[in-house]
């Protein structure tokens, strides 16, 4: 297997030097490093050098337009976290990680990144060996996203094992439902960065009503430091190591950048609403997707009108029950099935 050749820009010349080093030390076999201090000398190397992904850190935000057009895998470093920075990474490509965190853990991006250069572990709906992975959000916030991304793993659990993944802020999930568990996303993200998913997936995965879940973050804060090399690792190892054969994923507007993830979809379900405002949100939710270079996963996308309201739901007993057998379940398994053979509603 030939090297990665790998473009590391920074105009911290101290920094550099320290991240070449750290990776000479560990993936000397693996990738070959280029270190550019100036960007004037990084761009004509491009010229003669194939690059098969760039590390850019401080100093180097007039190249950003070069690898767009080029289409280099990128590492973007910041000075602040990716969820204090959401702003400034809205609608761009790049992967973001914060500067000034351990090396194994951007070291695990680049990993992620890189794989994904050389076919290993790219975006995508399939991941080994054939895990169909299902997204749903709804960009007007709708109160119903929970119990529809419930009602939709429970469906699919009938003919498939379903695991369900919540990546929404203050999402009441576990409480809701009644439902319990030591270890939640955060434990299990932590194992995955440190090489030890395998003994950490069980741990953290259980089961209610035949649908496998991994309790959400317990601290939403920590939503915002999922990237999408996670992401693709976690589904990567729930397809290919793992009894699952489906995942349900539950997304917030607190995952960044938000379209690299949706696009690890295969369909995205969003719940929405009628009225002039709600279809406002639904067009600026589309306009970010074309913005943010996402065109075809406007296809993937399903709104669906969910004209039902939380307080429906009563304490007390199996709530996803409830649900099943409360008008709100025939909605949703009626459309579910109309989708599947071609009635479903698109946006």
């Amino acid at each position: 297997m030939r090297k990665l050749v790998i473009a590391f820009c920074d105009t911290d010349r101290l920094y550099g030097s320290r991240f070449v080093t750290y990776l000479m030390e560990h993936k000397a076999k693996e990738m070959s490093v280029h270190a550019f201090l100036e960007p004037d000398v990084f761009l004509r190397e491009t010229e003669k050098t194939v690059f098969d992904a760039v590390v850019l850190g401080g100093g180097f935000d007039a190249v950003e337009e070069v690898l767009l057009q080029k289409r280099l895998p990128t590492l973007r470093l910041l000075e602040e976290t990716p969820a204090q920075a959401a702003g400034e990474t809205a609608g761009q490509s790049a992967v973001f990680v914060w500067k000034y965190q351990p090396m194994s853990v951007i070291l695990h991006e680049m990993q992620a990144l890189t794989e994904s250069v050389s076919g290993a572990a790219g975006t995508g709906a399939v991941y080994e060996p054939g895990l169909e992975v299902i997204g749903v959000y709804s960009p007007i916030r709708h109160e119903m996203q929970v119990p529809f991304s419930l009602m939709l793993a429970s469906v699919l659990a009938k003919r498939s094992r379903v695991l369900y993944l919540n990546l929404t802020e203050q999402s009441g999930f576990p409480e809701a439902f009644h439902l319990s568990g030591e270890n939640d996303i955060g434990d299990l993200l932590f194992a995955l960065r440190k090489g030890r998913i395998k003994e950490a997936f069980q741990k953290s995965v259980y089961e209610n009503s035949g649908i496998g879940y991994i309790p959400p973050f317990f601290n939403p804060e920590q939503l915002g430091e999922l990237t999408p090399g996670d992401l693709r690792e976690l589904l990567s190892f729930a397809g290919g190591q793992s009894n699952f054969e489906a995942v349900v994923a539950d997304f917030g507007d607190g995952v960044h950048p938000l379209s690299e993830m949706l696009g690890m979809c295969s369909t995205v379900y969003a719940p929405v609403k009628e009225g002039y405002f709600y279809e406002c949100q639904k067009e600026s939710f589309l306009s970010y997707l074309t913005k943010a270079g996402a065109e075809e996963l406007r296809n993937a996308v399903q709104f669906l009108d969910l004209p039902f309201s939380a307080r429906g739901i009563r304490f007390g007993g199996d709530v996803l029950e409830q649900l099943a057998w409360s008008e709100f379940g025939d909605y949703v398994r009626t459309y579910l099935e109309g989708a599947r053979y071609g009635g479903g509603q698109m946006g």
